[in-house]
């Protein structure tokens, strides 16, 4: 049985036509074209190239924004790993003609770094040949609604790879590889591994139709706004296509999970560099996981704030060597974020409006970029944050520089792997271990779990127990996204409870 990809019926399209009619040469000189040669192209090649470039997170490839376009990191080494030396051949015939964007400067890890750039909203004037494997999936009506025009970018056709070609086989021996591993995990991530193959599903045509039904009313929004002269046409266009590559996203994830046995795009895979667990529901927007099948008998359980909580496990090394100003920051930070107030906090800080959701969201993206981007980014912003809590911005900026010169990751990285190989340890090692020796199988999602609604209660005061032995304190946990305070957090037991934490 071949292995399959889910890609846009207009990009297939338009790769065969151009393909048909320009087909790829080697050594070609522009001042005499009888000195080419005919390349003897796989085409699975290409598609798996436009795969992995549309699918940049669940492949786990890093990601740069450069003038509004999302570039793909795609390093010369992976690339002959899986296509071969040639692989620049399909990557130039690719940007010589339009499909992708080339930024030619190396990175700081000597990649390349791509975007697909061809508008998969317009509808071109040929079509898939006859003598194709490819397969139109028509799982839900995507035609509903007839005010939308171009609606041919709301179809997806299934490109069946060649069983015999390199990448098929490779496809099939890094899936093989995979389960090797898992099997040699620790027996109780054994079980999880096995649990997350066998039982988690989900409900696709809800799911697809879902999504159809976003794009359309996110389009038809964009659109009002341009007719309204609130957003010119560069910002029509812009954002049309971040509605367009969100989609695309979103549908694959569905498809990645929904056919992963078949086509062996299933993941449980423990991330070398963060410790997390990658999954194929780690991948699925936080919204779709409604879709996932028996969800409606499951509770989900996170900690909120989870890596600026768990950043009190960090500071807590600077406490006892720290001046009195230092002392009393960091105890006003940990006060802030174990009672669940630290985006009301920030809000402070940036002059924002903490009753309003949107002030919110814009707080907690500002601390995104205060912890998480290069020192030298975003300074205004960063100077804000300097003047409230300046000895805890130095510990910060301090991590990002402290890195290997052989780490593969950029030294910016290592504040948000610090944070992210904590939340592992509680979450993943201690938790989901626990769980699992409670006979409660749990999907775990970072920081937080999928349970049984029976188990929730369990489950609950296994992660008060947890958070409480690492924080001194149990801090916020959401229960299907409605915050639990827990009963002992009184003002006047969480300075007990600071104390106890920074002197043990």
């Amino acid at each position: 049985m071949s292995l399959r990809l889910y890609l846009h019926k207009n990009i297939v399209e338009f790769l065969n036509h151009k393909i048909e009619t320009s087909p790829p040469y080697v050594n070609l000189d522009y001042l005499d074209l009888n000195k080419g040669q005919l390349f003897n192209y796989n085409i699975d090649n290409f598609y798996w190239l436009i795969d992995k470039i549309i699918n940049p997170k669940s492949n786990t490839f890093k990601t740069t924004d450069i003038n509004g376009f999302t570039f793909v990191t795609l390093c010369s080494e992976y690339l002959t790993k899986w296509i071969g030396k040639d692989y620049k051949v399909y990557i130039n015939y690719l940007i010589n003609n339009g499909i992708l964007l080339a930024n030619n400067k190396y990175n700081i890890n000597k990649c390349k770094q791509y975007h697909l750039f061809i508008d998969i909203s317009i509808k071109y004037d040929y079509c898939i040949p006859d003598n194709t494997s490819f397969k139109l999936l028509d799982t839900v009506n995507t035609n509903n609604s007839t005010d939308l025009k171009n609606r041919n970018y709301l179809s997806f056709v299934e490109v069946s790879l060649n069983p015999e070609s390199k990448i098929s086989q490779k496809i099939i021996k890094e899936y093989k590889l995979e389960l090797d591993r898992n099997r040699k995990y620790p027996q109780f991530l054994k079980t999880m591994s096995q649990f997350f193959r066998k039982n988690l599903k989900i409900n696709y045509k809800e799911a697809i139709q879902y999504c159809i039904n976003q794009i359309n009313e996110e389009t038809l929004e964009l659109e009002s706004k341009f007719k309204n002269k609130t957003i010119n046409e560069i910002e029509l266009h812009k954002k049309h296509k971040e509605i367009l590559n969100r989609y695309n996203q979103r549908i694959s994830s569905i498809n990645n999970l929904h056919f992963g046995k078949k086509n062996k795009s299933l993941k449980f895979n423990r991330n070398s560099s963060n410790k997390r667990i990658d999954t194929n529901l780690t991948y699925l927007a936080k919204d779709i996981r409604k879709f996932i099948t028996g969800i409606e008998n499951m509770s989900y359980l996170d900690l909120s704030n989870s890596q600026p909580v768990l950043f009190n496990i960090i500071l807590k090394k600077y406490y006892n060597k720290a001046d009195n100003k230092f002392k009393n920051e960091i105890k006003k930070y940990y006060l802030a974020t174990i009672t669940g107030n630290w985006y009301e906090e920030l809000c402070k800080v940036f002059n924002l409006n903490p009753d309003s959701n949107h002030d919110r969201d814009i707080a907690k993206n500002n601390w995104m970029k205060i912890a998480y981007s290069k020192n030298k980014s975003y300074k205004t912003l960063k100077n804000k944050f300097k003047k409230h809590y300046p000895e805890i911005n130095k510990v910060i900026e301090k991590i990002k520089t402290q890195t290997k010169n052989k780490s593969k990751e950029k030294p910016h990285a290592k504040f948000a792997i610090k944070l992210q190989r904590i939340e592992s340890k509680i979450f993943i090692d201690e938790v989901c271990k626990k769980l699992v020796e409670n006979k409660i199988i749990p999907y775990s999602i970072h920081d937080g779990v999928l349970v049984p609604k029976k188990s929730e209660n369990f489950t609950y005061n296994i992660m008060s127990e947890i958070l409480c032995n690492h924080l001194g304190s149990v801090p916020v946990i959401s229960i299907n996204d409605c915050k639990k305070y827990h009963i002992e957090n009184t003002n006047e037991n969480l300075e007990h409870q600071f104390e106890s934490f920074v002197n043990n």
